[in-house]
């Protein structure tokens, strides 16, 4: 799955190659490589940028890569300072999990019949409120960067009663069906 065309215009203002291009997908992968010190393929770069069409969200390693790739600390950084002000939480059916505000809620609907709310407790971190025929649990504490509609819905981490249960994909097979944030009007 290739990054939100807002998040590709940011990284883009820092990079000297046409990111839409597999040619400077290419040099920005040897960039990095060479400024970094860390490698990092020309396809992965390609499939982050949607030169390379794929059906997996980029990995975590390869988010925190590209954002030191242009002076960030790491993708949440990236994410958190570097758009915030540019553009709002919702854009194209993705939500960018790091603009939600503390105290916020999403309602996330997938096939057959299952329904989480999320309230936002820290950035990009989760506290299942509801969970309608989902494997998730009321109190668990979930960590996500986005979510978009019609993928998948990969959870970083989910902690239950403490413990790290690891990473987690539900609507692996039809992806989100809607994502909302509740509001006193839609409540």
């Amino acid at each position: 799955m290739k990054l939100p065309d807002d998040v590709i215009a940011h990284i883009q203002q820092f990079v000297r190659y046409d990111l839409s291009t597999s040619i400077g997908c290419t040099m920005f992968a040897r960039q990095i490589s060479e400024i970094r010190g860390e490698h990092i393929s020309a396809n992965t770069i390609k499939r982050a940028f949607g030169i390379i069409e794929s059906t997996s969200s980029p990995s975590q390693y390869t988010l925190d890569l590209i954002a030191r790739g242009i002076g960030y600390k790491n993708w949440e950084v990236l994410i958190g300072l570097g758009l915030m002000r540019r553009t709002s939480s919702f854009n194209n059916h993705c939500f960018f999990l790091m603009r939600i505000k503390i105290g916020e809620k999403l309602l996330v609907t997938y096939l057959p019949n299952r329904e989480i709310i999320l309230q936002c407790i820290a950035p990009a971190q989760f506290k299942v409120v509801k969970s309608l025929n989902s494997q998730l649990c009321v109190g668990d504490i979930v960590k996500a960067y986005q979510v978009t509609k019609g993928q998948p819905m990969e959870f970083k981490s989910v902690v239950r009663n403490g413990v790290d249960l690891g990473s987690y994909t539900a609507a692996i097979h039809d992806g989100i069906l809607d994502i909302d944030i509740i509001t006193e009007d839609n409540a």
